[in-house]
């Protein structure tokens, strides 16, 4: 096959659209950026030909963009923003928080019987970094992240035979339930 597209070819031809042949008996669509007003090529947008862009401070002007190494001037506009990827910001200054990734060490198992009736299938637990829950079942699992769950109000449901990740670092309780009394289980996973 080859590159491009003829549009409307039974009619005798007509425009012709940029296609590639993948190789895998169709082609893709092939879009690019390109610079330039109305009917007007100013290029591929390249690494040596950049798309343009226009950063203000909302209010005022066009802020200046300028390398980290050269100051602000009182020509500049009303908002400087100084540009490197290699300059890392000194320690002490510029602090905008605090991050912490505490891996989980200790992983605690549990299963909870099937139950057609609101059941908790994790206590609130101030130590959980992230928990998962397997339905071991054919019937649905409707959780609630919160203390009551039922068939219509509830967080996520889980497909029979489905999986769910707790939001990372949720560490209130955890409830379910079944909607229909078929045997089975939630097996879950607790990440300490």
């Amino acid at each position: 096959m080859a590159d491009n597209t003829a549009l409307n070819p039974s009619a005798g031809g007509g425009d012709i659209i940029a296609t590639e042949d993948a190789g895998l008996g169709y082609k893709i669509p092939v879009s690019k950026i390109r610079i330039g007003a109305s009917d007007i090529d100013g290029g591929d947008v390249t690494i040596t030909n950049p798309f343009p862009i226009s950063i203000t401070d909302g209010y005022n002007a066009q802020v200046s963009v300028k390398g980290a190494t050269i100051p602000a001037s009182t020509s500049d506009h009303a908002m400087v923003i100084a540009l490197s990827p290699n300059s890392p910001i000194p320690t002490g200054t510029n602090n905008i928080g605090i991050v912490t990734n505490k891996p989980a060490s200790i992983a605690s198992y549990s299963t909870v019987p099937l139950n057609i009736s609101n059941v908790t299938l994790l206590s609130a637990n101030s130590l959980r970094i992230g928990a998962t829950i397997y339905n071991n079942s054919s019937a649905f699992l409707y959780i609630m992240l919160g203390s009551t769950a039922t068939t219509s109000s509830f967080t996520a449901p889980i497909n029979p035979g489905g999986y769910y990740e707790i939001p990372y670092h949720y560490n209130g309780v955890i409830s379910g339930i079944w909607s229909s009394s078929v045997v089975g289980s939630a097996l879950i996973t607790e990440l300490i």
